[in-house]
């Protein structure tokens, strides 16, 4: 086969797939090309581009596609030095000489100065005593040559402070003439592309690769509403991207995965989790050492309680592909740009909570059932009540069908205030240790309106039977032993505060270390 044509061509990007850590690029390129074999370069491509990733389609039939690789070229265009810098080197030279001619002057002076101050002390020594006009004379001439010899040694001082600063001028004159000099290089990538073309003619030539210096990351906007006198939250997601592949993406049909083609597919390996017993130590079987842990209680996840935050994307182990509603422009200047890829209206219940160990305000908390459309990727949140926007939070992932709690902005008409009081008894024959805490709540409702609250209170699990935790006074509270919460819905007049108190217990034996 012989080559009948090689030539460059630009591209148009088409579509771009971003993924959690890269993006996927379809160029488009027309080129017209007679029957042969021909080597096409097509420019417009990332510096960045995966070279494995590289895919070449042709729809024109009698079109073989023979090779295609990834071109790095280096481009060095050399800067014609403007005539000024050469005028300004010289000037710099000149005046530099001529500072140092003017010091080494100023310089033979002094000498001079100083040689004949010297031989006029060395004439007073040894000259006989002298008197009248003579002895006048010569301390006339001593005092002019020391106001001469001060003179000179100002004018050196300033004669080489000059030279030092004409030589720094050079330097820096000559280092704009070496710069304007220096060429520019920069670095492109081309796609070479070879071709068997059976019959001449225009060939749309279609390119598909992966880069990096590119991402995307879920975001949403939760605005609660009221549609027909009922709560409802107005969900957009939005697709918020990043890019610094050095390519402009103008006009583009832009498309967020989840996926991740970068991580490996395959069962982990199976591996034996081997255990160890041992007998305790007669210290240890003297005392239980009990300890305490906070837990967060998680009741609308699909993927189970416990589970740790995925970084990154998390889409519950199943991959989303979502779209932008039509062309975006996207370029790469490393800034945010976000898309909205869908909306939807869900029905919700809406209370306040208040939570006295953890704040002193109430807080709207929205909830309700994710159903149709797409789950609910994690990520972050803008919370608005209405018109307003009232803070920022996170959501965690949640799939279609599954029920989900949303906190939606602090109520400021709501107040509250805990105490603590804490009692320690210890029996003086058995040695059983009880803790007695007294919680007292005091909520306040500071506006003229009425408000329902829902108050969440806590007590402690215990884990083990050495340990007994019960709740001695919740009048009006319901308890949930399981997760240890205490719960009851207050209702406030207009500027009412109403108190509510609750205790429980700890006991333990002689022989056991409680935490607190």
């Amino acid at each position: 086969m012989i080559e009948t044509q090689q030539l460059r061509t630009p591209s148009t990007p088409r579509r771009v797939t971003f993924f959690e850590d890269r993006a996927e690029v379809v160029r488009t390129s027309t080129v017209s090309l007679s029957s042969g074999v021909s080597r096409v370069r097509i420019e417009g491509v990332s510096l960045f581009v995966d070279d494995r990733s590289v895919q070449v389609r042709v729809s024109t039939d009698g079109v073989e596609v023979l090779a295609a690789r990834v071109v790095r070229v280096r481009v060095a265009e050399p800067d014609d030095p403007a005539q000024d810098l050469h005028a300004a080197v010289q000037q710099a030279d000149d005046a530099h000489r001529g500072s140092v001619q003017a010091a080494a002057r100023t310089k033979a002076s002094l000498a001079r100065s100083r040689a004949l101050l010297a031989a006029w002390l060395t004439s007073v020594t040894r000259a006989p005593t002298l008197s009248g006009d003579l002895r006048g004379q010569w301390a006339e001439a001593g005092q002019s040559v020391l106001e001469q010899g001060a003179s000179l040694s100002a004018r050196s001082s300033e004669a080489h402070w000059q030279t030092t600063q004409t030589a720094k001028a050079r330097a820096h004159a000559r280092d704009l003439l070496a710069a304007a000099r220096a060429e520019s290089t920069e670095f492109v990538a081309e796609i070479e592309v070879q071709l068997d073309t059976e019959v001449a003619g225009d060939i749309e030539i279609q390119l598909t690769y992966r880069t990096p210096a590119a991402l995307w990351r879920p975001e949403h906007l939760l605005r609660l509403v009221q549609v027909d006198g009922a709560d409802s939250l107005h969900w957009t997601m939005m697709a918020t991207s990043w890019q610094i592949t050095g390519e402009d993406w103008t006009g583009v049909e832009a498309r967020y995965s989840t996926a991740r083609p970068a991580s490996a597919a395959g069962a982990p390996r199976l591996r034996d989790d081997v255990l160890h017993a041992r007998r305790k130590s007669d210290e240890e079987r003297k005392s239980v050492h009990v300890e305490s842990r906070d837990m967060s209680v998680e009741t609308a996840r699909a993927h189970g309680r416990g589970a740790a935050e995925m970084m990154g994307v998390d889409d519950g182990g199943t991959p989303v592909l979502l779209h932008s509603p039509g062309a975006v422009d996207l370029p790469s200047t490393g800034e945010p740009h976000r898309v909205s890829v869908g909306e939807q209206e869900i029905p919700v219940t809406v209370r306040r909570v208040l939570y006295p160990e953890l704040g002193a305000v109430a807080h709207f908390a929205a909830r309700g059932v994710l159903t149709g459309g797409h789950s609910m990727l994690a990520g972050p949140a803008h919370i608005a009540r209405g018109g307003s926007f009232v803070g920022r939070t996170r959501v965690d992932f949640t799939a279609v069908g599954e029920p989900f709690e949303i906190g939606m902005g602090p109520d400021d008409g709501v107040r509250v205030r805990r105490k603590l009081k804490n009692e320690r008894e210890r029996t003086a024959v058995l040695g059983t240790q009880t803790i007695t805490r007294r919680v007292f709540v005091f909520v306040s409702n500071l506006s003229d309106d009425a408000r329902a609250l829902h108050v969440v209170e806590r007590v402690p699990v215990s884990e083990i039977d050495a340990v007994k935790v019960r709740v001695t006074d919740a009048v009006g509270w319901e308890w949930d032993q399981r997760d240890g919460f205490l719960s009851r819905d207050v209702h406030l007049k207009g500027r009412e505060t109403r108190e509510f108190e609750l205790a429980w217990e700890v006991k333990a034996g002689s022989d056991v270390v409680l935490p607190f």
